[in-house]
């Protein structure tokens, strides 16, 4: 799901110059092991001639294309440089926590909701065609979480004002990811090993990330309790 995410937001940033993305976790300093791995080691290349800028007092981490358009990145606990601007793509990666992050709340959630719209009045990122970008959004991914998360309660839950929900849930498995499985179903040597080390877990992390299934209770992974 990760890898699916970074490659739409590289195509976009390739075909829109001068499209402004943040790249987000609950805390910053969990993004370079993840999803930041595998932008620079799966989806961007050399040839892209996409750089690097660090973290400065007045300005945040970003990767910077040639047409202009920059992946910002940073984490919701530090949002002082990254909310100071507008967005036309957000990515928030693992949304809905691990086994160390927490998962993101309400309030971020529309906090960053509230920061896709122009960043001036003339931007408005065209691509060769002509045609302009106007699909703004918010991308999450996360593996399930308990069924209480308000995310899984909002995608229940109609927007009065549109009439449609206020999000999609779009469920995907280890069998969606070609370095995981072959065309024909079988899975990779990769993907053979992924799926044996999810074997191996117990609990509500086994129902969790091998199943699929929405168990446990808020930010926290309990195989056994203990009455005291």
């Amino acid at each position: 799901k990760t890898r699916a995410v970074l490659e739409l937001i590289h195509l976009l940033c390739l075909k829109y110059p001068g499209l402004y993305v943040l790249i987000v976790r609950k805390v910053a300093k969990s993004l370079p092991g993840s999803a930041l791995r595998t932008y620079r080691r799966d989806v961007v290349h050399r040839a892209d001639g996409v750089k690097f800028r660090g973290h400065t007092a007045s300005e945040p981490a970003a990767y910077l294309y040639p047409n202009g358009s920059q992946i910002i990145i940073g984490g919701l606990n530090d949002t002082s440089l990254i909310l100071s601007t507008e967005y036309d793509l957000i990515y928030v990666n693992e949304a809905l926590g691990t086994d160390k992050d927490p998962s993101i709340d309400l309030e971020d959630y529309e906090t960053l909701i509230t920061r896709l719209r122009p960043q001036s009045e003339g931007h408005q990122p065209v691509n060769s065609r002509g045609e302009p970008f106007r699909d703004r959004r918010l991308i999450c991914d996360g593996n399930p979480s308990h069924e209480k998360h308000f995310m899984y309660q909002r995608e229940k839950e109609v927007n009065p004002r549109s009439g449609r929900p206020f999000l999609r849930v779009i469920k995907s498995y280890p069998q969606d990811n070609p370095a995981y499985f072959n065309e024909d179903g079988t899975p990779t040597e990769k993907g053979q090993d992924y799926i044996d080390k999810l074997d191996a877990t117990t609990g509500t992390r086994y129902e969790r990330y091998r199943l699929g299934k929405r168990v446990g209770i808020q930010n926290a992974i309990y195989t056994t309790f203990k009455q005291w």
